[in-house]
This record gives C-alpha cells, sequence and structure tokens, in this order.
C-alpha cells in the first residue's frame, strides 16, 4: 500500500521509470524479483486495473487482498500544463510503433 494513493476518484499511479530492479515479496520474505537490463517502466498497486478503472471513489475499493504488477517497456506521461488540455511534452511521448524488451522473474526467498 506505500505505493497507492487515494486520489478521490480512483485512477493508475504509483508508476516507477527506469527500473532495473524491484523485489515482491511477503511476511515471510517470499517473492519475486524483477531485473530489467535497460530499464522498466513498473507498477505494483493492491487493485486490479478494472476495478479501478469502474469504481466512482476509492473508498469504495475496499481492503486490498492481492498486488497486481504491471511491467512495461514504457509508459506515456500526463500532460496537465492548462487544467488537462494539453497532452504531455514531447519527451515523454510515445511515438514508435513497436517496442521490445526484455525482463526476468526470479522467484526469492523459497
Amino acid at each position: 500500500m506505500d505505493n497507492w494513493f487515494n486520489y478521490s476518484k480512483p485512477q493508475e499511479n504509483g508508476n516507477k521509470v527506469y527500473v532495473r530492479w524491484m523485489i515482491l515479496t511477503n511476511e515471510q520474505g517470499q517473492g519475486i524479483q524483477v531485473l530489467g537490463k535497460n530499464g522498466l517502466s513498473c507498477n505494483a498497486s493492491p487493485y486490479h486495473k478494472e476495478d479501478i478503472e469502474n469504481t466512482d471513489y476509492s473508498w469504495q475499493l475496499g481492503k486490498p487482498k492481492h498486488t497486481y504488477l504491471n511491467i512495461d517497456y514504457a509508459q506515456m506521461g500526463v500532460g496537465g500544463d492548462n487544467s488537462w488540455g494539453l497532452i504531455c511534452h514531447p519527451e515523454f511521448r510515445l511515438t514508435n510503433k513497436k517496442y521490445k524488451y526484455r525482463y526476468q522473474v526470479n522467484a526469492i526467498g523459497f
């Protein structure tokens, strides 16, 4: 839950970019390690993406029961320079049609 921010209207948040490694574990230290040689875009969320999109208020999501991991090559930035009318700055846009990336997932603590 340290990665989640309760906006009044639920929305994806907590994404990290240029991630070369991350570890997700339970209370017993068991979990996974994700390695990305050239940096990844990652998010560990306590809620499923569909639940976030289909809920009007954060309090309606309830108590988290799982962790949902999203691993991408990159994520386009948000706009907001003029009350959300403009798209993001050119350096934060994803303009290619195809992207290739690799990552490795290792079990840890078992």
